[in-house]
């Protein structure tokens, strides 16, 4: 069991957040990097939006949006003065901005708020998660977890995968997911 939460320097599998002039901040649109490449125009995102059917998203370079906040750490924050600690992801902005601010979403109910970086503490650990979650935030965090374990066993442990099934975004097919054996490496 992976105890330890590390930064994954990869786009795939990241949660997104686009920035749009004058909507409220709770209601910009957030979904799922799936695939990423780069080409002479610059960066590419096929993004998944939250609110749309999956079948509906397509490709666009970074310079589509105003701005796209990634999802770089999960934290440990109150939500309200009084209140106890809540998860929440950390989001950076993707374009040149002020680096010492981030976005929060707690997990919980989705709030999102600006806050200077020296304020929130990165949470390294797994325990640390567990100790702070009440009942009806248990399971997205527990998701979002085992998402960080996948991540880091495909990119660390390549050497156990042959003869795992695993599941296949298709990002060119008429399919969601795809079923498949890991056969081998490079």
């Amino acid at each position: 069991m992976m105890d330890v939460i590390e930064p994954r320097e990869e786009f795939v599998g990241k949660r997104v957040i686009s920035k749009q002039h004058d909507v409220d901040i709770n209601e910009w649109e957030s979904g799922v990097i799936r695939c990423s490449c780069t080409d002479d125009g610059g960066l590419m995102f096929l993004i998944e939006w939250d609110h749309l059917n999956w079948e509906e998203r397509d490709w666009s370079r970074l310079d589509d949006y105003e701005q796209l906040y990634l999802e770089c750490f999960v934290c440990l924050r109150k939500l309200h003065h009084n209140g106890k600690d809540k998860v929440a992801l950390a989001f950076s902005p993707m374009k040149e901005t002020n680096d010492m601010i981030v976005l929060l979403e707690y997990f919980h109910n989705k709030f999102r708020i600006f806050i200077d970086k020296d304020k929130i503490t990165q949470v390294n650990n797994v325990h640390e998660i567990t100790q702070v979650l009440d009942k009806n935030e248990n399971k997205e965090i527990m998701d979002w977890i085992n998402l960080q374990r996948t991540q880091k066993a495909l990119l660390h442990y390549t050497h156990n995968l042959p003869g795992t099934r695993v599941l296949v975004y298709g990002s060119n097919t008429t399919m969601h997911w795809i079923n498949g054996m890991v056969t081998g490496q490079d």
